[in-house]
């Protein structure tokens, strides 16, 4: 008698859509990312050093605002550039940043406006109920948007 036997279809990345992050998620509606301006706020926090290595694959220019002692980790994750929040406010360079992945909500959508590139991104997962009305006005004139990162 012959034998039979069944085996479901192997789906190559399919492990990696199931597990896919919050951030890896926000950060995917935001390419492209190639040669584009990436801030992440806290890198240790909430998927941030996911996300500096995710924007530094894909080509951008990645500054991470973390402490001195995190520097090292921050170059060994993809930054270019470390700022120091000690020392550095980011939201001082108007224009600066075409995305904002802010992991903890330190920054707010209202001082990250003027930061963001007109078609800029501020990425959170947890927006002020303030943010979300700045920004349906800022996308009703053109301006940045705000992108929950969901968990």
């Amino acid at each position: 008698a012959p034998s039979f036997s069944w085996t479901l279809p192997q789906v190559s990345g399919l492990s990696a859509v199931a597990s896919e992050s919050p951030v890896t998620a926000a950060l995917g509606r935001c390419r492209p990312l190639f040669r584009r301006s990436v801030l992440v706020v806290a890198p240790d926090e909430g998927g941030g050093w996911e996300a500096v290595r995710i924007a530094s694959r894909q080509g951008a220019r990645v500054t991470a605002l973390c402490p001195a002692e995190e520097a090292v980790a921050a170059r060994a994750a993809g930054a270019e550039v470390i700022l120091d929040p000690e020392r550095t406010d980011p939201t001082w360079y108007r224009g600066a940043w075409s995305v904002i992945v802010d992991t903890k909500g330190e920054i707010g959508f209202r001082r990250a406006m003027a930061s963001l590139a007109p078609d800029g991104v501020y990425v959170t997962p947890s927006p002020r109920p303030t943010d979300r009305a700045r920004a349906l006005l800022a996308r009703l004139s053109g301006g940045p948007r705000l992108l929950r990162s969901r968990g």
